[in-house]
């Protein structure tokens, strides 16, 4: 009976200490005008080049999805996320999955990545061209023109 209770431990734990269980933290830190915003973020993985890049997809997932709290950008860009991603996922998996999300990068403000369990963790700074962002989401159908 005892191999079995440290079985069930050894897996409980384990899966404790996996990186899914990291919480991603957005940070909005400026929006020096309307076309463009300043975003810092952080994300997990097994080696430090895929955590920045889970930082920056975590970014751009709070902005188009989450809005971020309190803050100009409280309201995401997408509404109905669960809708949007079902009716356009190709378009989702070349933004997200496939780095599309890239081309609305105007600068990279530092990077820093730390050892965590399971992995590193990185922490990158972004400026997001919105208004290019936004004009992808109506050409592409995926949000309506402003004032239509």
């Amino acid at each position: 009976m005892k191999p079995i209770y440290f079985l069930f431990f050894a897996f409980f734990f384990s899966q404790c200490a996996s990186l899914e269980n990291y919480p991603s933290e957005i940070k909005l830190i400026n929006i020096p005008d309307v076309s463009k915003c300043v975003v810092s973020g952080n994300g997990y993985a097994k080696n430090t080049d895929q955590a920045i890049n889970e930082a920056e997809k975590n970014i751009f997932n709070v902005i188009l999805f989450l809005g971020i709290a309190g803050t100009d950008l409280e309201r995401p860009l997408i509404e109905n996320s669960a809708e949007a991603k079902n009716t356009h996922n190709s378009y989702f998996k070349s933004l997200l999955e496939n780095n599309g999300y890239k081309k609305f990068i105007m600068e990279r403000g530092p990077t820093s990545t730390n050892i965590v369990s399971g992995g590193f963790q990185g922490q990158t700074t972004l400026t997001i061209n919105l208004i290019a962002l936004r004009k992808d989401l109506e050409d592409n159908g995926i949000i309506r023109k402003f004032g239509f």
